[in-house]
């Protein structure tokens, strides 16, 4: 079949070519070539195979609400494609297999891959007994983001992280389809871990994560001269903590960031959904750099107390370092992630540690 202008949902195809047949293979199978993308789909006992290539799924046309979808109905499902749209974002490769099991989708395999992350995981979709609704879950076997900033930036959140090679791992859920991802029912846990980045300061409005590019503001505060402070920004080594998500809530209470200047510590939340944070952020400068700084801490004791020091701070991990030492401070940061507020508390060594909990 011949079709001059082929139209799905907003988006024009082109020029077309359509064919469909039973083979003794699959019982049917459709080949679509237009000017804009290619597809493939054949089924065979129940299940669909779909290999399709170039395709807007954001120009499609649908008033049919994924919440209203049931997983015990949802065919077997085999799906690759590449070079395609989703969301405002662009993905090198989708590839997701689903399978029925009872009156559940199995969700075999999940693997999104683009120009600068992948993510790999499994799970299952089910609906929830005595409930008129479905929930989605999710085990995150592989998520790798180069630049975690760059990938941020382009979904709208301009969160002000430069570089930082990122990993997680954990498991997340949501009510409704896989197609129904969302901040307001998602929950969950999730290990972070990013390395050799940057945290900038970002314009008002944006978001800022967890607190993070509060330092950008804390910096300013501190009593100190740190040269790796500037306009652009705090270089990091290492930042790593265990999140919580409960219904568009982020907590935490062991994140940590290594940075050659300082130590730092997190505790608290932010609310994804209203952009706040109530959250307690320890920073303890990194006396093993500097013995000016460290005679500066103690109130101009010798070098001799700044060495002492320094040998305390070795032979402590950095968990420990956060955990009960005197000369860093703490702040509690709240307010809105545009405009937050952070208001000096007590030096670090106060009876209640934002790691007492580890």
């Amino acid at each position: 079949m011949q079709i001059n202008q082929l139209l799905l949902g907003k988006q024009k195809q082109g020029k077309s070519q359509l064919t469909l047949k039973k083979t003794s293979n699959a019982n049917l199978v459709a080949n679509l070539n237009s000017e804009r993308l290619k597809a493939k789909i054949h089924e065979k006992n129940g299940i669909w195979d779909l290999q399709l290539s170039d395709v807007n799924f954001d120009a499609f046309q649908s008033n049919h609400n994924n919440n209203e979808l049931n997983p015990s109905k949802f065919p077997s499902l085999n799906l690759i494609c590449h070079r395609c749209i989703a969301r405002g974002q662009a993905y090198k490769l989708i590839k997701l297999r689903m399978s029925k099991k009872d009156k559940k989708s199995i969700i075999n395999e999940v693997n999104i891959s683009g120009q600068d992350y992948q993510f790999i995981a499994n799970g299952s979709w089910q609906n929830i007994p005595q409930q008129k609704y479905s929930k989605t879950q999710l085990n995150i076997k592989k998520a790798s983001i180069d630049k975690p900033g760059d990938f941020l930036k382009r979904m709208g959140n301009d969160v002000g992280i430069k570089k930082a090679r990122t990993k997680i791992t954990g498991n997340l859920n949501w009510q409704g389809s896989p197609m129904d991802f969302n901040l307001r029912t998602l929950s969950g846990d999730i290990h972070l871990a990013m390395q050799q980045g940057q945290l900038n300061d970002v314009q008002a409005g944006a978001g800022k994560l967890l607190g993070l590019l509060n330092f950008s503001k804390l910096s300013r505060r501190l009593r100190f001269d740190f040269s790796d402070v500037s306009g652009k920004g705090i270089l990091f080594e290492r930042i790593t903590g265990d999140m919580k998500f409960t219904n568009g809530i982020v907590s935490t209470n062991n994140t940590i960031i290594e940075s050659s200047i300082m130590l730092a510590g997190i505790k608290g939340q932010s609310d994804l959904l209203h952009k706040t944070h109530d959250q307690v952020i320890t920073v303890i400068p990194d006396v093993k750099s500097a013995l000016p700084v460290v005679g500066l801490i103690f109130g101009g004791v010798g070098v001799g107390a700044a060495v002492a020091a320094i040998d305390k701070l070795t032979e402590k991990n950095e968990k420990n370092q956060l955990k009960g030492e005197e000369f860093g401070t703490r702040y509690h940061v709240t307010g809105t992630w545009s405009d937050p507020s952070i208001t000096d508390i007590t030096p670090v060594g106060a009876p209640e540690d934002i790691y007492d909990n580890i």
